[in-house]
């Protein structure tokens, strides 16, 4: 599993990923930012990222059921 801090949102990135209205955008986003510092690229499919990862980065975004 990726180590998480590649994962944490600072201010910088919660203002850019506001930008996105849908809690799904946002989640979106949020993965890709991450993903980016983590592997230096943008995943081609952002649903290959682990779970404990997307838990992470939902709950800083304050997204609730995003599992569905």
């Amino acid at each position: 599993m990726p180590t998480l801090p590649f994962f944490f949102l600072d201010a910088f990135d919660r203002e850019v990923i506001a930008r996105s209205r849908q809690d799904s955008h946002r989640l979106g986003v949020a993965i890709q930012i991450g993903t980016v510092r983590h592997k230096g690229l943008f995943l081609e499919d952002p649903l290959d990222v682990p779970w404990p990862v997307v838990d992470y980065l939902a709950e800083q975004l304050g997204i609730g059921d995003h599992r569905r």
